[in-house]
């Protein structure tokens, strides 16, 4: 018994200094910065996360923790441009991971690089640009122009943007409010896109599917190209002319035109429908996937 009563004491110690060992390794961040309202933040971290929101001040708020074996969070520039990076040793394999939090003016161009970090940013109406190997985006924003880079993480977009790139090789990207013009490449990765108009759409994909649920400018000028997925285009009204070809997939039109199709050489049909009212053109090229024009 007297043993018994010693040991219960000993391992709730023991347990409560292992669940405050992690904490123990994290350094807390508490830094502020002055930043033009329509300036330059650059923010680099390898893994953890990097969240920002953007607000009226004049200023960058950083917190967070900085995880145990890095270095330090280098902070240099002036109040046009603010670098912030998660610096490491040579040697980085036991480094735990860094969470940033950073409150910056919305308006500012706004500029992410990460590794295995996420990245997720809310409120800011500037400009955007975010690159990362493995971790995932998620961004809801206003209307400055768009740009995106993603090895094998998810991408989440609720955006205002009339400028918008996405370049994704094995994750999945789901793009909501943008507009008027949209280049993207993307590699076994389904890509949807939904809400806005455009006028100018280039979209390229090996082996994931593409779905857009948009409407077009009687002037729009749309170029798809897709290797192994299929194609799915849901429209109110569609007015433009329009080229679909495809090697061993099939086309559906819900659209009422008869249209013109033919075999002009082996295994690939390709089928035209003239243009309406619009001056436009909507060119999809596939080589195994199924096409769909359909109304909404």
């Amino acid at each position: 018994m007297n043993r018994t009563k010693w040991m219960v004491p000993a391992v709730i110690a023991a347990m409560l200094a292992l669940a405050a060992a992690p904490l123990a390794a994290q350094t807390p961040i508490d830094e502020t910065r002055p930043l033009d309202t329509n300036g330059t933040l650059f923010v680099s971290n390898v893994s953890g996360s990097v969240t920002v929101t953007g607000w009226g001040g004049g200023e960058v708020q950083i917190t967070g923790t900085l995880g145990k074996g890095a270095e330090e969070l280098r902070i240099t520039g002036d109040t046009s441009r603010l670098d912030v990076e998660v610096k490491l040793p040579k040697h980085s394999k036991n480094v735990r991971e860094t969470h940033l939090e950073i409150n910056v003016p919305a308006g500012c161009r706004l500029i992410v690089d990460t590794v295995s970090a996420d990245i997720e940013v809310s409120g800011m109406i500037g400009d955007i640009e975010f690159e990362s190997v493995s971790g995932d985006i998620q961004a809801a924003c206003g209307a400055g122009d768009v740009e995106i880079s993603t090895v094998s993480g998810q991408i989440r977009l609720e955006c205002q943007s009339t400028s918008t790139d996405v370049q994704t090789v094995s994750g999945d990207a789901r793009l909501t409010g943008i507009s008027e013009r949209l280049s993207s490449e993307s590699v076994s990765g389904d890509f949807i896109v939904s809400g806005g108009i455009f006028s100018d759409i280039h979209a390229e994909t090996v082996s994931g599917d593409l779905q857009f649920d948009i409407g077009l400018e009687g002037n729009a000028r749309v170029e798809i190209e897709a290797h192994s997925g299929d194609v799915v285009f849901l429209l109110d009204d569609l007015s433009i002319h329009c080229s679909v070809e495809t090697f061993s997939g099939s086309i559906t039109n819900e659209f009422g035109w008869e249209g013109v199709s033919d075999k002009y050489s082996k295994g690939t049909v390709h089928w035209e429908a003239p243009a309406g009212s619009g001056s436009g053109k909507l060119d999809i090229e596939t080589f195994s996937g199924d096409v769909m024009l359909k109304r909404k």
